[in-house]
């Protein structure tokens, strides 16, 4: 199960959609993701997400299934202060379990994206989820817990997700093991290559 990261976005509210250079990372994770073969692709509704994933569905002549819970945890809306958002953002990924007025408790989203890894696996074959960076990072703090994230990936709970990075789940023992975070090597700049692998 591979997630990818949406492309880099415009910093604007509501549902913005990606950068010059966003479009770049998304080219870029579809020329790797292509190779391996993916037989299924799944997104956020989110404009960002949905931009990211469309070059893979093109080359591969794939549909992109939509899944709400792969959306991010927050967004920025419209006639909300970027202090309002960055208050309640940062409460939320510090008390996990609080849900922000406009958003869903880090929690919450992390056992949503679980959820949908969960039902859109396919045995043995690849499948790829178009996310975001905090849905992401939800998901690993629960899976991994922090110290191990922390040791595994330094500042990505501070920093975030690069835009375009690739992070790998494999089964394991009826559940999720996490192979590699947040692999943005294949991306123009990109500087990760996975992190080290448990």
């Amino acid at each position: 199960m591979l997630l990818l990261q949406h492309g880099e976005k415009r910093r604007t509210a509501g549902d913005p959609v990606l950068t010059s250079r966003g479009r770049a990372q998304a080219e870029a994770a579809a020329r790797l993701l292509t190779r391996l073969h993916p037989v299924a692709l799944v997104s956020s509704p989110l404009a960002r997400a949905r931009e990211t994933i469309a070059p893979l569905s093109d080359a591969l002549g794939l549909d992109v299934d939509i899944d709400l819970r792969l959306r991010e945890r927050m967004n920025l809306d419209a006639g909300e202060s970027v202090e309002e958002f960055v208050r309640a953002w940062s409460r939320s990924s510090t008390e996990r379990s609080w849900s922000p007025p406009r958003g869903r408790s880090s929690c919450s989203t992390a056992r949503d994206m679980m959820r949908a890894v969960e039902s859109h696996a396919v045995d043995g074959s690849v499948v790829v989820l178009a996310t975001h960076g905090g849905a992401t990072i939800d998901l690993l703090r629960s899976v991994l817990g922090d110290d191990e994230l922390e040791r595994r990936a330094p500042a990505l709970i501070q920093q975030g997700v690069p835009g375009g990075a690739v992070t790998s789940l494999v089964p394991s023992d009826g559940s999720w093991a996490v192979h590699t975070i947040a692999d943005d090597s294949h991306v123009p700049g990109g500087q990760n290559s996975g992190h080290a692998p448990a």
